[in-house]
């Protein structure tokens, strides 16, 4: 394989055609990957610039705020593992002042084994949590006697 090869990839620059969704959007994350697994392939494998072959995309295209999400999106998975392990803890902690139970006390209790317990039921009950919006959706639909009729 000589140089970068991708479908989208048209005279030295993306074909931003090729990015858009079929409601016309443009998915910036989309040209944000590809253009990261150009430069990643580049690195692993240099190749010469030639003045035949220019490349002429230019990153300024891509607006502030898809980078700016793009490049949060680890910090944001640091950050909730790292305050959920710093709430798991202070709970610990909290519940050990109050009760005076220490970790083994309180996992071996009966009342968080059976929420334990119910919350493993529910989710197998609800495998897919797009299931979830629809059943929240149903429950809050006000009961009438025209939509029974009309369904029938």
């Amino acid at each position: 394989m000589k140089g970068f090869q991708d479908k989208r990839w048209r005279n030295g620059n993306w074909d931003l055609n090729m990015f858009a969704d079929k409601d016309g959007k443009m998915d910036w994350h989309a040209l944000i990957k590809a253009e990261a697994r150009r430069r990643k392939m580049l690195e692993v494998n240099p190749e010469p610039s030639l003045n035949e072959a220019p490349v002429l995309f230019n990153t300024s295209i891509i607006p502030w705020w898809a980078w700016f999400t793009a490049s949060l999106q680890p910090i944001k998975e640091l950050s909730n593992g790292g305050s959920t392990m710093v709430g798991f803890f202070m709970a610990y902690y909290i519940v050990e002042a109050l009760r005076g139970v220490g970790m083994m006390g309180q996992t071996i209790h009966d009342m968080p084994m059976n929420l334990l317990f119910a919350i493993l039921v529910i989710l197998l009950l609800i495998p897919q949590t797009q299931k979830l919006g629809a059943l929240q959706k149903w429950s809050r639909m006000p009961y009438k006697k025209s939509q029974t009729k009309e369904s029938e």
